[in-house]
């Protein structure tokens, strides 16, 4: 798939790192992957990462034990990150991350999805045993979803559109990292259905007019 330079927010460089060393949980893995695949930032780092890290790791015994060779290894690091990716076209819209074509190889449009409200219809993909859950969530163009904090952690990555907050606009390929206790009330933009990929550690909490009805079955669906 195309890639996107217009990405304004991306893991934190300790995020990457650890990607790039194949220390992430399999979960958080997958969402790194996707934002990578449609980020030529990312992308670019990480090739750069890739690439420091096999020819430190190629290098003879001797050398590896060198004096200094630790911190030389840090600051080729620390210079790769610093080179600017060449420009590229920008992604498509309807495009999928390849890291996500085992859940959908057809599109969006022919997922199985599960409606919650009129507005906003959620595709699971997968749960592990500590309970973190990645999801796609679909809301449609212009809607509010309801103000909400959140239980855990929660990673959101664009897919499609696009969608506000009390704290920015997000756009296709940002990746977003709410904490625990953190609250807001999205709003999808009004040219597109905004598709993002989430995934979350707890369920979500809402704490509008209706939470005390829903909450419960959230926190069902997330353990189900």
């Amino acid at each position: 798939m195309n890639q996107n330079n217009s990405c304004q927010y991306h893991p934190d460089t300790l995020t990457i790192n650890a990607f790039a060393a194949g220390t992430i949980d399999t979960a958080e893995g997958l969402c790194i992957a996707s934002h990578v695949q449609q980020c030529a930032e990312c992308k670019h780092q990480l090739n750069q990462l890739e690439t420091v890290g096999e020819s430190f790791f190629m290098q003879p015994s001797q050398v590896l034990i060198a004096k200094g060779a630790k911190e030389g290894a840090l600051k080729a690091i620390r210079q790769a990150k610093q080179v600017k990716p060449a420009p590229r076209t920008p992604t498509t819209s309807s495009s999928v991350p390849k890291v996500l074509y085992k859940w959908i190889p057809n599109g969006y449009d022919e997922l199985d999805w599960q409606t919650i409200t009129r507005e906003i219809s959620t595709f699971d993909l997968t749960k592990n045993k500590k309970g973190t859950k990645v999801s796609l969530l679909k809301v449609k163009a212009g809607a509010h979803m309801p103000h909400h904090r959140h239980s855990g952690k929660e990673i959101t990555v664009i897919l499609q559109g696009s969608f506000s907050d009390e704290d920015g606009i997000y756009s296709e390929g940002d990746y977003l990292v709410r904490e625990t206790h953190e609250n807001h009330s999205p709003i999808a933009s009004k040219d597109k259905d905004c598709i993002c990929l989430t995934l979350l550690d707890g369920p979500i909490e809402l704490t509008g007019f209706f939470s005390k009805l829903l909450n419960p079955i959230l926190r069902l669906k997330h353990s189900a």
